[in-house]
């Protein structure tokens, strides 16, 4: 409990593009309200997938957070291609409890 938000963190490890029914699976159990995916130089293709499969699965529809090293950098190209929720730039613990 923090602030009066229950926050319950859960890591889905990307292994590789075929383990999309893996994470189905994960995403389908918890029924998130907000998934954040972590981008950097070598994740950053998987998370773009990662974050349109969760958009495009009409089961339930969470908001699709994406930060890290590469969506800092690569903000407004993230904006265009995706339809993420928001872009979180520098240090993402702070910004989502506040």
């Amino acid at each position: 409990m923090n602030g009066g938000l229950w926050i319950e963190k859960t890591r889905i490890s990307l292994l590789s593009r075929n383990s999309h029914s893996s994470n189905d699976e994960k995403l389908k159990a918890f029924q998130p309200d907000v998934v954040g995916i972590q981008m950097n130089i070598v994740t950053a293709q998987a998370g773009i997938e990662l974050a349109k499969q969760i958009q495009d699965d009409s089961s339930f529809s969470p908001k699709v957070v994406l930060g890290g090293p590469f969506a800092t950098s690569k903000y407004e190209r993230l904006l265009n291609d995706t339809s993420a929720f928001a872009i979180v730039r520098g240090e993402g613990e702070q910004t989502f409890l506040e």
